[in-house]
């Protein structure tokens, strides 16, 4: 039978793969979305004939929208990394088997 504090620790667990788990759907979403933005884009664009404003515009407004991604990313990778260190020290107080 667990302890109160294994509870807490299979708790932790718990909500620490929850976060995990969460982290790569919302990367999968993005990474599903972003071609579908970018061809809607694109048929915008080209299907006008663009003025060159509209064309600085968009490399502009496109530049932004992938640094924007680009730093998200970074941080998810960095929350990512802890959370899985986290939950291997966790997988090694529970005692889970090594796969």
């Amino acid at each position: 039978m667990c302890d109160n504090d294994d509870r807490k620790r299979l708790a932790d667990y718990d909500k620490t793969v929850a976060y995990i788990l969460s982290l790569q759907d919302v990367r999968f979403k993005i990474l599903a979305f972003m071609p579908l933005l970018v061809g809607a884009a694109l048929a915008t664009i080209a299907g006008k004939g663009p003025s060159p404003g509209v064309e600085l515009l968009a490399a502009v407004l496109g530049g932004l929208v992938t640094l924007g991604l680009m730093s998200y990313d970074q941080r998810n990778t960095q929350i990512y990394d802890r959370l899985t260190t986290r939950a291997k020290f966790l997988e090694k107080e529970l005692g889970f088997e090594a796969l």
